[in-house]
């Protein structure tokens, strides 16, 4: 009976090997439950990697991660190696204030307007603040249908071309209904 428990428990865990960006270096190795969050694994390895959650990007296979993947999606195999790379603790201050409209994106510089990341944690808190990004991004799909995921009156923000594509079109409308 133990032995079945603890197979069971084998499938139902990773292990996760945190290594850093730039030099491969192993910061520590920890287990995980399949279902945990990214948000959560990253609260799991800061004391030992001494990066704060907000400051943390996890990079597997070339990709980051989002907070709400589960760790368990990344992979089939018992294991997993992820890149931890550490993010300026001020940008990483901007992003969580833009994320929870403590900073709104009318309030910032041009050049943060134009940016992915900056924009899509805006629109990420309110679908509406597609309409203070830049031109260039509001012609992007990725960030528009993350808008609209919010609410499907972001479309009205959105580039002429991605207000003429079906499958935002349609998206928007689910998202209003």
């Amino acid at each position: 009976r133990v032995a079945a428990v603890a197979a069971r428990c084998r499938r139902m865990s990773v292990s996760v090997r945190i290594v850093a960006g730039l030099t491969a270096e192993v910061l520590c190795e920890v287990t995980a439950c399949r279902e945990m969050p990214v948000g959560a694994l990253k609260v799991l390895i800061a004391p030992m990697t001494k990066a704060a959650p907000l400051e943390q990007r996890l990079v597997f296979s070339g990709r980051a991660l989002r907070d709400r993947e589960a760790v368990g999606g990344l992979t089939e195999e018992d294991s997993l190696e992820i890149m931890l790379l550490r993010v300026d603790p001020k940008w990483a201050m901007t992003l969580e204030e833009l994320r929870c409209g403590v900073l709104l994106l009318d309030e910032v510089s041009e050049e943060l307007r134009d940016n992915w990341e900056a924009a899509a944690a805006a629109v990420t808190k309110s679908g509406m603040a597609l309409g203070h990004a830049s031109e260039r991004l509001r012609g992007d799909k990725d960030l528009v249908l993350l808008a609209i995921k919010k609410t499907g009156n972001a479309l009205r923000h959105a580039s002429p071309e991605l207000k003429a594509d079906l499958s935002v079109v349609l998206a928007a409308v689910r998202r209003t209904r």
